[in-house]
């Protein structure tokens, strides 16, 4: 049986277009003692009920009280559409961190 994965909580610090097709996001963590990474881990998004999106950790891995992605957001994918729509103070649910490097 596998074990449920544990579902985090992030409060949408900064969003900063870096060019026409590129968006980095910040994320300040809810519970920032629960959420330790390391350099090449990702997180998972909620986007709906159904659908989720992996994306890069993009922050240093000392800092545990926000972390930072970088999406290419120059389509119109559900995960592109969702990243595009968010606005600072917004709340985001995410598994993770996740994966080895």
């Amino acid at each position: 049986m596998f074990n449920k994965p544990r579902l985090n909580q992030a409060i949408v610090l900064n969003k900063k277009h870096l060019n026409i097709e590129d968006i980095e996001v910040t994320f300040e963590l809810v519970n920032p003692s629960e959420f330790n990474f390391n350099a090449g881990q990702f997180i998972t998004l909620k986007i709906t009920d159904t659908a989720y999106r992996a994306y890069s950790i993009s922050s240093p891995a000392n800092n545990n009280k926000q972390i930072e992605i970088i999406v290419s957001a120059g389509h119109e994918g559900v995960g592109s559409n969702y990243i595009k729509n968010l606005r600072i103070g917004d709340s985001v649910t995410f598994i993770g961190p996740s994966g080895r490097f």
